[in-house]
This record gives C-alpha cells, sequence and structure tokens, in this order.
C-alpha cells in the first residue's frame, strides 16, 4: 500500500517540532535483506539552514535514522538507466542492501530488471552484474 506524500511530510513536521523545511525530496527504497520499504528524504532546514537526510520506516512512518550533512546525496535515475527505460522494456526501482555498491542505507542503487536479465547501478552510473559482497577495496 502506498503512503500518501501528505502523510509523509506531516511526519516530517511532527519530527522537526514543526520547524519549516524547503528542497524536499522523496524516495522509496527497498532494502533487499529484508523485503521491507523505507523512505529517504532530504531537506533544508529554513529555520537553522541546514541539510539534513532521514530514514523513515515505511509502515509507521517513524524516524529510524537521520544526520545533518553538507551535501545531502542526490538520487537521480542514472544515465544508463534512463537510456534503457527508453529502448527496452525494463523495469527499475531503487533498492539498498550492506554490499560494496553501497554501505550506507542514504546511498541506494537501482536494480535494473529486462525480461530475464537483472542488474544494479549505483548513483555514479557503474553496473554490477550482481550486488557484490565484502569489504570495499
Amino acid at each position: 500500500m502506498e503512503i500518501p506524500e501528505e502523510n509523509i511530510k506531516l511526519s516530517l513536521l511532527k519530527y522537526t517540532g514543526g520547524d519549516a523545511f524547503e528542497d524536499l525530496s522523496i524516495h522509496k527504497v527497498l532494502k533487499l535483506d529484508s523485503n521491507q520499504y523505507y523512505y529517504l528524504l532530504s531537506f533544508t532546514d529554513k529555520v537553522r539552514r541546514i541539510k539534513k537526510v532521514l530514514i523513515m520506516n515505511d509502515g509507521s512512518l517513524e524516524v529510524t535514522q537521520s544526520a545533518e550533512v553538507r551535501d545531502a546525496p542526490i538520487i537521480t535515475t542514472p544515465a544508463i538507466v534512463r537510456e534503457l527505460g527508453s529502448s527496452i522494456e525494463a523495469q527499475t526501482q531503487l533498492v539498498w542492501q550492506p554490499s560494496r555498491i553501497s554501505y550506507s542505507p542514504y546511498y541506494p542503487f537501482w536494480r535494473v530488471q529486462s525480461g530475464t536479465e537483472t542488474f544494479y547501478v549505483d548513483m555514479n552510473n557503474r553496473v554490477y552484474q550482481s550486488i557484490p559482497t565484502g569489504k570495499g577495496g
């Protein structure tokens, strides 16, 4: 069941104590290792003029993680995903699990499924045939 964006904004207002915010970005991400969704929000606190990111539980809209950041993660559709989407019938979804693609839930990556093929694309446009495990190098 999809949660209306307005409900997410109301939960954010409660969390911030009613402080105004701007530049709000909301992304729904599937956490692969638990098969549960979370919302990744980034915004600027208009009162304190700082950027924040937070993770909100999909069901309860409870904030489970938050951070003040210099630059919020910019979630865009990588060029290769845009190109494939226009040339073939592909399903794309933001996903995350701890891996060498990303150890942080603040930096999800794309899963691209087309027919029987599945691959992953990070925010730097690097393509992975599978999710690499282990420590980064």
